[in-house]
């Protein structure tokens, strides 16, 4: 007895200006029953913040999502300093610390290529906020391995792994990009213990302005950190995007990363200078839809959505003989009696599987999962193939098989 499962994939029939193709969801098919579970992605970290319009950020009520769900605050020095648009006061600053339910901040550092204590101060200032630094993101970290190892040290003394981040526009001037031996010394930065990895600052309208190096240059530093077990971090910022274009390329930012395989661990989120781009509020009614807004809260927002799902957007369904079954079961459960599959013990059963995006708005990427139970399975053979191409064995293992390009 066999059966073959054939699967197919369609984008999101009802198209909107924000929602150009599917993307991320979780499938699995459970014995002869299936369902599509919570939506889930490459679960990478999400932290917004901003170095200017911090006030916006006292109140919550206007990004209560991003305010649960993020992994905690992006700390940037000038933000609680004299030379933001705003000096704070102590307790708005405390304020906007106990609004991220995390309590975790990622601290953005500048060592200025020389100080290995330059960090000391703004990681103790924002634990004195009662927010735990998980990381250093380090600005302009030194070329000098011996400074750089003193300052991972002096980080992790206070219990904060560091980053090194490094300016794509100017890796990109020398001809062997990430892998040129001017950048020999990030990648002995790299290997120092209590070094978290790397990462770019490279705004979303750089990332698809600049051109086809400059995007290697960000791949290729983003696969050497991971070949060697480290994180790599990406600090999202406009530069010249704003309005719906800067959520436009959030989106291809983040696309292009997973479609080519080379998506980030980390996300910040951040509002470098003084430029007409909101914080808040994270959402906003466009085309009578609810959908993540072109604000730092909002491309947060996004990521977070992206990342984990929203319910009952995803229709998946089999078809056999031109029966459709569980079609438009938007909250499914396995002991929901329309998702049983009917297979006839004596014969081949063949089965195409169909998902689609039924969002307005959020993206997803497909990933198909199969449980089984080895003792129902035993005198079966299943295959799962797309054509010819047989994923089987993908499609069984404990990530499932992943639909990015295409």
């Amino acid at each position: 007895m066999e059966t073959t499962i054939v699967h197919e994939l369609f984008d999101n029939a009802a198209r909107s200006r924000f929602s150009t193709r599917l993307r991320r969801g979780a499938l699995a098919l459970l014995a002869a029953k299936f369902f599509c579970a919570a939506a889930s992605a490459v679960n990478y970290e999400v932290y917004p913040g901003s170095a200017y319009y911090l006030t916006q950020l006292v109140d919550s009520v206007s990004y209560p999502y991003v305010a649960q769900f993020a992994s905690g605050f992006y700390y940037h020095p000038v933000g609680f300093g004299a030379s933001s648009d705003v000096t704070l006061t102590t307790l708005q600053k405390q304020i906007i610390c106990d609004n991220f339910s995390s309590s975790f901040a990622m601290v953005e550092g500048d060592m200025g290529n020389t100080d290995p204590n330059a960090d000391l101060g703004d990681i103790n200032t924002i634990a004195g906020f009662g927010l735990t630094p998980i990381a250093a993101f380090v600005n302009r970290p030194a070329s000098n391995l011996a400074v750089w190892r003193q300052l991972v040290a002096n980080n992790g003394a206070l219990n904060t792994p560091s980053y090194e981040m490094l300016a794509p526009h100017v890796v990109d001037n020398y001809l062997g990009g990430f892998n040129d031996p001017q950048f020999d010394y990030a990648r002995a930065n790299m290997l120092v213990p209590g070094c978290a990895g790397s990462g770019v600052d490279a705004p979303v309208y750089l990332y698809r302005t600049t051109g086809s190096f400059y995007q290697l240059v960000i791949w290729d530093q983003r696969d050497w950190t991971v070949a060697h077990g480290k994180k790599f971090n990406y600090l999202i910022s406009p530069n010249n995007s704003t309005g719906q274009q800067l959520m436009l390329d959030t989106k291809y930012l983040v696309q292009s990363l997973e479609d080519n395989g080379h998506e980030a661990d980390v996300y910040g989120v951040v509002l470098y200078g003084l430029r007409p781009v909101d914080l808040t509020p994270e959402t906003t009614n466009y085309n009578d839809v609810v959908q993540a807004n072109w604000t730092i809260t909002g491309l947060a927002y996004y990521l977070l959505k992206h990342r984990a799902g929203e319910p009952g957007t995803l229709d998946l369904y089999a078809t056999s003989n031109g029966v459709n079954y569980a079609q438009s079961v938007m909250a499914p459960v396995a002991t929901n009696a329309a998702q049983i599959i009917p297979f006839a013990p004596t014969k081949t059963n063949q089965f195409t599987l169909t998902l689609t995006n039924r969002s307005a708005w959020l993206d997803y990427a497909g990933v198909l999962r199969a449980r089984a139970d080895s003792n129902s399975l035993a005198n079966w053979n299943v295959t799962f193939q797309i054509g010819t191409t047989n994923i089987t064995s993908a499609v069984f293992s404990a990530t499932g098989y992943v639909f990015l390009t295409g």
